[in-house]
């Protein structure tokens, strides 16, 4: 069970009231604090039965890919930043997802992040902002992260870019990634603040 919000916490629920086999994000409890949406995806959430590569794939493949190429990605970018001593496995989206689902120990399976980037002149602005905070997860945290544009305006939606990060919850240890403990302070709600506070501290500062 999540552990409640603290008092000084202004994030706001966004679950839906029934998970949607089309709807990934009715798949995990949400909070929204901001501008972003803070979310940990478990191994079962109501219903359902989850996991990395079921959820992942959704947000890899906003638009369905041809059946010729089934796994072929439609995303506008995508990338996955590692730390330092990460193991290169590990570099490219599907393996990524598959080890979080191979490396689960604990009900959750990873954190999801959303940025909206509405005001942005460029996507490729966007999309470094967006690595570069990643990047500061992988050198502070030792954090993987699975690092997504989408942008709607591509199939005529009027809903605005933005970026979804899929974190890894396992810090890198010196003999990799499969060996690491779990950053808990982003299991539960309070994580939803963690990640607000520096995201707001990285766009203010630059780092």
């Amino acid at each position: 069970m999540a552990k409640p919000l603290k008092p000084k916490s202004k994030a706001k629920s966004k679950t839906l009231a029934a998970t949607d086999p089309n709807h990934p994000e009715s798949w995990l409890y949400l909070l929204s604090e901001n501008t972003l949406t803070f979310g940990v995806l478990r191994s079962t959430f109501k219903d359902r039965t989850n996991s990395a590569v079921e959820f992942g794939k959704r947000k890899l493949q906003p638009v369905q890919p041809p059946p010729t190429e089934p796994d072929a990605i439609t995303a506008e970018r995508v990338d996955v930043i590692l730390p330092e001593g990460a193991e290169d496995q590990f570099a490219t989206p599907l393996p990524f997802l598959e080890g979080c689902d191979e490396m689960q120990v604990n009900p959750a399976i990873l954190v999801y992040l959303t940025i909206p980037t509405p005001d942005v002149d460029r996507m490729h602005h966007a999309w470094e902002k967006g690595r570069a905070f990643a990047r500061i997860l992988a050198d502070e945290r030792g954090l993987a992260t699975l690092l997504i544009q989408h942008a709607p305006g591509r199939i005529s939606s009027p809903n605005q870019p933005h970026l979804h990060l899929l974190i890894c919850p396992r810090r890198t240890a010196k003999a990799g990634l499969r060996y690491g403990g779990l950053d808990n302070e982003l299991l539960y709600n309070d994580g939803a603040r963690v990640l607000v506070e520096r995201w707001a501290e990285f766009t203010e500062t630059g780092s």
